[in-house]
């Protein structure tokens, strides 16, 4: 992830943030991470090493997406899953990262808002 290139990192947790890491986190620009696929494609050497905890950690607006399914051979779930355990990620941080997800995406702006209100908010709801 290149805009790491613009942070000071200290003991795996973002400590500063230059101008463009400062844009991209305060207007909230939506960063699509892959965890799977970048370790298959060499960007970390396993998903503890893979900079998407830092990010969120940090107030980035990341997403969990899987990038080349079929290569991959990864699901919504098992990206999902891998995020969960790898970075303790409760219930209520996966509903924030879900949300954040379809508000930045993409499509008819009433379908995702039904998607969050009638879907994503009583699903997460129902496990905490």
């Amino acid at each position: 992830m290149r805009i790491l290139d613009d942070c000071e990192i200290k003991d795996g947790d973002i400590t500063a943030l230059g101008s463009l890491a400062t844009r991209v986190r305060d207007q909230r620009i939506p960063l699509e991470v892959c965890i799977t696929s970048n370790i298959h494609t060499g960007l970390a050497p396993g998903a503890a090493s893979h900079p998407f905890g830092m990010l969120h950690r940090a107030g980035f607006n990341v997403s969990i997406n899987t990038d080349n399914r079929l290569m991959s051979r990864v699901s919504m779930s098992s990206e999902v899953a891998l995020a969960a355990a790898t970075y303790n990620l409760a219930a209520p941080d996966l509903a924030a990262i879900t949300i954040r997800a379809l508000q930045a995406g993409f499509g008819d702006w009433q379908r995702r808002q039904h998607l969050i209100d009638d879907v994503v908010v009583p699903a997460y709801a129902a496990i905490t």
